[in-house]
């Protein structure tokens, strides 16, 4: 029995070695497995560091290439114009420019309110920071408070990684907000508080951040008409409209449609390596007539118009239709050459009238005035009107064509 029990003593302390030494295994393994999980982590989070330093590089670059840019395309000298609504606007900016505050641009589409804005920022204190634009008409009411203020990784679906809203880009510098008077009841509420506050906070996040934004809001609709239709927020209108300026339209500077159209000629021509064409002192008289509803880019569009017929010299045939019938239309007869005179010059404009509704073609013309088409190209000779008119074709108007027409 004594030797039982002392090998029993002895097989104990046996067991209960190896139990400890199973447990230790046991919690060397654990620690080896804690310590794989914490290396995988930090190579993830030092991964996921190195793509945002990259990011963020790349976007300071961005932004320093954006702004050596602006600063010698966009000053004063860019807002093409020397009629006296555009140098009284020029006078307003210099009132305005050095002050520090919200700016409202109002002004009908087509106008260039971006162009303004980008001349205040340009020429202000905040010039060498970001110059960040958003249209809020042209974003879905879903998504305008993650472009605004941004959204951590994971607020909603498709939020597979953080993003910086525009305040935070445009962070000592300028938002300009173009249509802000189609912006939500709701949107409105969240952007009057930044702007009271100072911070953003990203959609999902929980931390406040700290901006410094100079906000310049454009809208072709009046504002202060929208507040009074309870379509715009009054505390926001007056947050918005610390500083106000008027862009004219073009029909109120129609001294500068010349100076418009020579600069859109010659851009055009430069980017095409063309050479630049002509335009006949009628094609020109039409176009100051002219009322221009969509302002500046209607302007423009007419001019990569004239582009993309390919022709050398632009007579009235090759301006748009719409152009050609409204100018036929606005212009007041002629009272001193007597009744017969007038009677001449309304025929003409009907039939110049009827050449653009039917694009030229001449059956439909001759029919739609009960006239025979003897008769009609008759009155083409007596008028000097092209049997083509209508057509915008000008020089580039084929035979084929025209006899397809006919």
């Amino acid at each position: 029995l004594p030797l039982i029990q002392a090998l029993a003593d002895q097989a104990s302390l046996v067991l209960e070695h190896a139990r400890l030494f199973r447990q230790n295994q046991d919690r060397i393994i654990e620690l080896e497995n804690a310590k794989s999980t914490i290396e995988n982590l930090n190579d993830k989070l030092e991964s996921e560091l190195q793509q945002k330093t990259v990011d963020l590089a790349v976007l300071r670059e961005n932004f320093k290439r954006q702004n050596q840019e602006y600063s010698l395309r966009y000053t004063y000298q860019h807002i093409i114009g020397e009629s006296g609504a555009t140098q009284k606007m020029l006078q307003n900016l210099d009132r305005l420019i050095d002050v520090d505050a919200n700016v409202t641009i109002w002004g009908e589409s087509g106008t260039g309110k971006e162009l303004v804005a980008q001349a205040i920022h340009f020429n202000s204190q905040r010039k060498d920071f970001p110059f960040v634009t958003e249209n809020c008409s042209a974003i879905a009411e879903t998504l305008m408070e993650s472009e605004l203020f941004g959204h951590v990784k994971g607020a909603f679906t498709g939020a597979d990684r953080e993003k910086l809203g525009l305040f935070q880009l445009a962070h000592r510098g300028t938002l300009f907000l173009d249509e802000v008077g189609d912006m939500s009841l709701a949107m409105q509420a969240k952007l009057l508080r930044v702007l009271q506050e100072g911070e953003v906070r990203k959609v999902g996040g929980r931390d406040y951040i700290k901006v410094d934004v100079r906000v310049l809001a454009a809208s072709h609709k009046n504002l202060g008409q929208l507040v009074e239709a309870g379509r715009f927020r009054q505390d926001l209108f007056f947050r918005l409209n610390v500083l106000k300026i008027t862009v004219p339209p073009l029909r109120e500077r129609r001294d500068d449609i010349p100076l418009l159209i020579q600069h859109f000629l010659k851009v055009a021509c430069d980017e095409s390596q063309r050479k630049v064409p002509t335009l006949t002192r009628e094609t020109l008289s039409a176009l100051m007539d002219y009322s221009w509803p969509g302002n500046i880019r209607e302007l423009q569009n007419e001019v990569q118009r004239w582009f993309a017929i390919g022709i050398s010299k632009i007579v009235l045939e090759n301006l748009s239709p719409h152009i050609r019938e409204a100018v036929a239309q606005s212009r007041p007869l002629d009272f001193r050459g007597g009744m017969d005179k007038i009677l001449s010059e309304t025929e003409k404009r009907t039939i110049v009238a009827a050449m653009d509704r039917y694009n030229g073609n001449k059956v439909r013309v001759a029919k739609a005035l009960k006239l025979s088409r003897t008769t009609l190209y008759a009155k083409f000779d007596q008028y000097k009107i092209s049997p083509h008119y209508g057509k915008g074709g000008g020089e580039g108007y084929s035979k084929r064509s025209a006899s397809r027409s006919q």
